[in-house]
């Protein structure tokens, strides 16, 4: 869904539609989001985030965006 929404305002913002501002609004949620899940989500137990192999900045594109 992140590069979805990544995907759609940079097509806006090329074509005019929208400010660049919005696609660099967009570009740092989706880094902050990912630091969040990643390191600092409380998930019970003392344990923050989620720091198994398979939760990369990577997964959260499609596999042919990766």
């Amino acid at each position: 869904m992140p590069s979805l929404v990544v995907i759609v305002y940079s097509f806006l913002c090329i074509l005019g539609f929208l400010p660049v501002i919005l696609l660099i609004m967009v570009l740092s949620g989706t880094i902050i989001g990912w630091v969040y899940l990643r390191f600092y989500q409380p998930r019970g137990k003392g344990v923050k985030g989620d720091l198994s192999e398979s939760f990369s900045f990577a997964s959260f594109f499609p596999e042919a965006a990766q």
